[in-house]
């Protein structure tokens, strides 16, 4: 029997074979001076329990949720992002911003990637616009960890080192390395991505 066309109405959720418009928001975004007024690894569970709320809404393929699930364990529990920083060619300006406003600022950029705009508000294409360049980044990032995550599993000796350790892929010298060099879209994209998260203040 086909559903297309139903509509499921829950306390927290409206439903259709298309959409979900979530009621209740504050399951999803970060609580109000998240940054101020709880202990960081407190608040720093918050984030991932929301972020991994978000998993059913970044996409409808399993593979994508399993690849953001997996990549957002790798961020929170081992990633050293400072070395995957300092390995890279990228020059950023000294100074040091705490990680949970970070994180914050990642939840609530992946909020938005997930989200739609309601029609005939204020802003709506701006707004548009805005979640559909949040979309869009968000699922180059998921394509280029899924890939690496292949890779990973492939040659877990070498990759794991060169991609979650080292890093090395992503340094200035890689270019004269054969096997760095088979990763230098890699390098570049990631380079972009530092970038970015230098420009909001996020780390994506």
């Amino acid at each position: 029997m086909s559903l297309r066309g139903s509509t499921v109405t829950t306390r927290n959720a409206i439903v259709t074979s298309e959409k979900a418009l979530l009621l209740n928001h504050s399951r999803y975004l970060p609580p109000a001076n998240l940054v101020n007024e709880y202990p960081e690894r407190d608040a720093l569970r918050m984030c991932y329990r929301r972020f991994i709320r978000l998993t059913p809404l970044v996409s409808q393929r399993q593979m994508v949720r399993t690849t953001y699930v997996q990549y957002l364990r790798y961020k929170f529990r081992s990633e050293d992002y400072a070395r995957k920083v300092s390995a890279s060619a990228v020059s950023l300006p000294p100074h040091k911003r705490s990680i949970l406003d970070e994180v914050e600022k990642s939840l609530l950029f992946c909020t938005k990637a997930v989200s739609d705009v309601k029609k005939r508000v204020i802003d709506e294409e701006k707004t548009s616009r805005d979640i559909r360049t949040a979309k869009s980044i968000l699922k180059n990032v998921l394509t280029v960890e899924f890939e690496k995550m292949e890779l990973i599993s492939k040659d877990p000796a070498q990759n794991h080192e060169l991609f979650r350790k080292s890093f090395s892929y992503l340094s200035p010298s890689s270019s004269s390395s054969a096997l760095d060099l088979r990763f230098s879209s890699f390098k570049h994209f990631d380079e972009c991505l530092i970038l970015l998260n230098e420009k909001l203040g996020t780390r994506l």
